[in-house]
């Protein structure tokens, strides 16, 4: 899908995504610790973060500094506060004008907008972020993890003490001075106005303090082509009403199409994820639950969730797929002999309905053998669903007698007689469900980490030694 390049005014809110590890420009109340862990002291400000998902606080707002023109000097005189709360009272009286005037006298006023408003390349910008209304700001200070690089944080937009520090050039990669800034289409830099470094990031990941999202920091070396970002979302007025082409009619994609080019994107996405993880399992062993994935552990109570199916349930669904696969083979060769060892109504059966369930299973499963990314046991469970629902196809073929419901819709009633003793089946439905509940409750301490278990009580439940259980020692 072809997305939008829509031209950046001032006042616009927008998201910065980092081009090359794709994560948005983003803050939040949190502050770095006073202290890091290698005894180095940060200036506790509030955190500056790369973070991978669609979120308000990833939002800023882009707003002008008449920088030249406002005699501006280290120390950051009131001529420059001045300056800027000036512009900024203009741009908010002319947002505040454009709500009261009528939509179709805005349509016509604006069609080709107020050059003035847009925002160019080598402009002297602020970027204040949304939620905390506290403006971008980097300063001589080390980032918590490359002592070379500096501190990015932001500032109150009511103090101007630090007021230099939250000036920044945006530099738009490749375009002439003066070009406009537009979203998606436009590769920028944002150079710091008093110390020339860049906003970068990279994909090292900060500690449990910043929830271990990605590090921003101010780069001294302002000509590494990984500190290139881009606009990727607008909100508000500007861009909704004034900057957006006519729509055309959308081209029409039949539903095959849209379907194989949904296929290809979620193949391609998922062979992208090959980096390796340590409860990660080949396809082959899900349906034998070779090996679950550690959730959480809690050291001092000894507790741990360990995502395992119930084994019994799980191992005797797998046998299932094979009484299919044994009994139409069987049945198969039985009536190229001249004999029918299957009522007709009892053979369509499990050719529809059980048949359908083994094909969606084969579907549901299939697909990760043709993957390079890293594959877990979780991917296994809509297959696993097909499979429970062929677990009970095959128990009614066993052990309920007759076929008393239409194989398909519109079908006429049949009933075909079985030899098989009705109390048979609730023996064996007994059975069964109480089998599944007593490993279910057994299972319980390791799959819920609802009680600590001793070594014994650990080790006990290892029923297989691939399966990766804590405190068993």
């Amino acid at each position: 899908m072809m997305l939008e390049a829509l031209d950046i005014r001032y006042g616009d809110n927008i998201t910065l995504k980092h081009k090359d590890t794709k994560v948005y420009l983003h803050s939040h109340i949190e502050r770095y610790p006073l202290r890091y862990e290698d005894g180095r002291i940060s200036s506790a400000g509030q955190q500056v973060t790369g973070y991978p998902h669609k979120d308000l606080n990833n939002y800023w707002r882009v707003k002008r500094v008449n920088y030249y023109d406002s005699g501006f000097n280290d120390k950051g005189d009131e001529k420059v506060t001045e300056k800027v709360a000036e512009k900024d009272d203009k741009i908010e009286d002319r947002e505040d004008e454009n709500e009261d005037e009528d939509e179709d006298e805005n349509e016509n006023e604006n069609e080709d907008g107020d050059e003035d408003d847009f925002v160019r390349n080598g402009d002297i910008v602020q970027l204040e972020h949304v939620v905390t209304q506290t403006n971008l700001l980097t300063h001589d200070v080390a980032s918590p993890l490359m002592p070379t690089n500096q501190e990015i944080t932001t500032w109150s937009v009511n103090d101007n003490s630090r007021l230099n520090d939250t000036f920044f050039e945006l530099v738009i990669d490749g375009q002439p001075k003066g070009s406009k800034w537009r979203s998606h289409a436009s590769l920028i830099k944002l150079i710091h106005m008093p110390t020339r470094v860049a906003v970068w990031t990279h994909q090292k990941a900060l500690p449990e303090w910043a929830f271990k999202q990605q590090e921003v920091n101010g780069n001294k070396n302002s000509l590494e082509k990984s500190n290139i970002w881009f606009a990727d979302e607008i909100m508000g007025k500007n861009a909704t009403e004034f900057n957006r082409p006519k729509q055309t009619a959308p081209k029409y994609v039949s539903f095959l199409a849209k379907f194989w080019e949904l296929q290809k994107a979620m193949l391609s996405h998922n062979a992208g994820l090959t980096k390796p993880h340590p409860y990660q399992s080949p396809a082959i062993n899900w349906p034998f639950l070779i090996r679950g994935i550690s959730f959480w552990t809690l050291n001092d109570e000894r507790r741990q969730i360990y995502l395992l199916g119930n084994p019994f349930g799980w191992w005797t669904a797998v046998g299932s797929l094979a009484v299919y696969a044994g009994v139409m083979l069987a049945d198969t060769l039985a009536r190229r002999r001249g004999i029918d060892p299957i009522e007709p109504a009892v053979r369509t059966r499990m050719i529809h309905s059980a048949g359908f369930f083994v094909l969606a299973w084969f579907f549901h499963y299939m697909p990760f053998f043709l993957m390079g990314r890293s594959l877990f046991l979780h991917h296994y469970l809509p297959a696993l669903i097909m499979n429970y629902l062929l677990y009970a196809a095959i128990f009614q073929f066993m052990f309920i007698q007759g076929v008393d419901s239409p194989v398909s819709l519109g079908a006429p009633r049949r009933h075909a007689t079985r030899t098989v003793k009705n109390w048979l089946s609730w023996v064996a439905a007994v059975i069964l469900v109480g089998m599944q509940a007593e490993v279910f409750w057994y299972f319980v301490p390791i799959t819920y980490g609802s009680a600590g278990l001793d070594v014994d009580g650990v080790k006990a439940r290892q029923w297989l030694k691939t399966w990766d259980l804590h405190f068993g020692k």
